[in-house]
């Protein structure tokens, strides 16, 4: 039995910069949730999906998450999005995208700034958010983290770094963790951390972009 019962709904695929797979995930109205969360009628937005446990029928599919089942019923769409499409997800905006990306383009294109800027500084604080939540998984103490995350480019950075270690080590999460903390001959025998923590963590973000390009 489904946890979540959705219509209208999104199957997004999110992809990196060269086209590899990021993940999938939901978007739709809730028609119910019988575990309590949220009420009827709400848009809701799903944890990444690990399986599909239905075959494909015009009536409904099912999808498996970490924590819940959910039931797509009725039309639906299946988009593919660029990674730079995340942040929107995350803020609850309805999809597909491309037009929220050409809005905020011709928006700055005019100069007119205020809509744009509410908007990318709700983004900047979900990226800050989860760049702090890495951090906090790497080991980093609360002092390190806010010196990593006054800057911009160092919250995207910090972004960036994970998703190519989840992607160079998609298939032991663990091994990432252990790879930031091991010696490493590119970085003079320091770790990626060490170096990270030096306040050069492009160094280490593009060491890892030419490895996932060129593997």
């Amino acid at each position: 039995m489904a946890d979540r019962i959705i219509k209208d709904w999104f199957l997004i695929t999110f992809y990196a910069e060269d086209q590899k797979l990021i993940g999938k995930t939901l978007y739709g109205t809730l028609i119910e949730d019988r575990k309590g969360r949220f009420r009827s009628g709400v848009e809701v937005k799903s944890s990444p999906i690990e399986a599909e446990i239905t075959e494909r029928s015009s009536e409904s599919r099912v999808f498996q998450t970490l924590n819940s089942v959910w039931e797509c019923v009725g039309p639906g769409l299946e988009i593919d999005e660029p990674h730079t499409s995340i942040p929107f997800f995350n803020q609850g905006v309805r999809p597909p995208y491309t037009e929220v990306h050409e809005t905020l383009a011709a928006l700055e294109a005019q100069g007119y700034d205020v809509v744009g800027r509410h908007l990318k500084e709700s983004i900047d604080k979900d990226r800050r958010d989860a760049a702090s939540g890495i951090l906090n998984t790497w080991g980093l103490n609360a002092d390190q983290r806010t010196r990593l995350l006054e800057d911009r480019d160092q919250v995207i950075a910090v972004l960036s770094v994970y998703e190519s270690l989840q992607l160079i080590f998609s298939k032991d999460k663990n091994q990432a963790t252990e790879w930031l903390s091991k010696p490493n001959k590119a970085f003079d025998d320091a770790s990626a951390l060490e170096v990270v923590l030096s306040g050069d963590i492009e160094r280490v973000r593009q060491y890892l972009k030419y490895h996932l390009y060129n593997a």
